[in-house]
């Protein structure tokens, strides 16, 4: 059985894993790019399909200027679907 390699090092002596840990962990500290001044919701394409941008939780809030621009999962249900047709769900 051959002999797993250890994971290749960087000059600061962490593994690939580590940073790519860190890059995630990083990422929670900063708003997703372009997301704070896109519009929270598009129209309704086709009677079915409407765009949005990510809902994101109250973690982020304290890197959201106003308030106007917060947009969490549960202000999805709370916009109006103009011009969508409510779909049928069938089991």
């Amino acid at each position: 059985m051959p002999k797993r390699k250890c994971p290749a090092l960087d000059g600061n002596g962490e593994s690939a894993r580590d940073n790519r840990r860190n890059f995630v962990a990083n990422q929670r500290t900063r708003l997703p790019a372009r997301w704070l001044y896109c519009p929270p919701m598009g129209k309704v394409v086709a009677q079915k399909f409407l765009p949005m941008k990510t809902p994101l939780d109250d973690s982020y809030d304290h890197l959201i200027e106003s308030s106007k621009y917060f947009f969490h999962p549960s202000s999805v249900f709370r916009m109006p679907l103009l011009g969508a047709v409510k779909a049928e769900m069938r089991l």
